[in-house]
């Protein structure tokens, strides 16, 4: 198992939403791996990546970004990784504050907010 460090794992099981967010973002000068599902997100963390930051969409087949989380809180050495839950979910706000999220926001794509916000989430991080 490598270790290896990246600043976001994306897990987005829309091929066109992830494409546009990963160009985004890479756009905004993090390096970003994804997956498109929380399986497969698992799969990758269980592989060695360790993010900085985990943006997750909730409702995706095979594994649920709720169900994803859950997974990932159950690793010690993950479960402090800011998650950002993006989705157009209509209870979005109610299902973050249960899920423990750093920033929970409806599916858009506002370079400037994501680039403040995760700028936000990064510097409190431990170094």
């Amino acid at each position: 198992m490598r270790n290896e460090t990246i600043d976001i794992l994306l897990v987005e099981d829309d091929e066109c939403f992830r494409e546009t967010m990963t160009s985004l973002l890479e756009g905004l000068g993090y390096s970003v791996i994804s997956g498109d599902n929380g399986l497969c997100a698992l799969h990758i963390l269980d592989q060695g990546v360790i993010p900085k930051v985990i943006i997750t969409d909730l409702e995706m087949p095979k594994m649920g970004g709720a169900t994803f989380l859950g997974e990932v809180k159950k690793r010690e050495h993950l479960a402090k990784i800011p998650v950002v839950l993006f989705s157009s979910h209509p209870y979005l706000e109610r299902i973050a504050e249960t899920l423990d999220v750093a920033w929970s926001c409806p599916k858009l794509l506002d370079s400037k907010l994501i680039k403040d916000k995760l700028e936000q989430i990064i510097k409190i991080l431990p170094m």
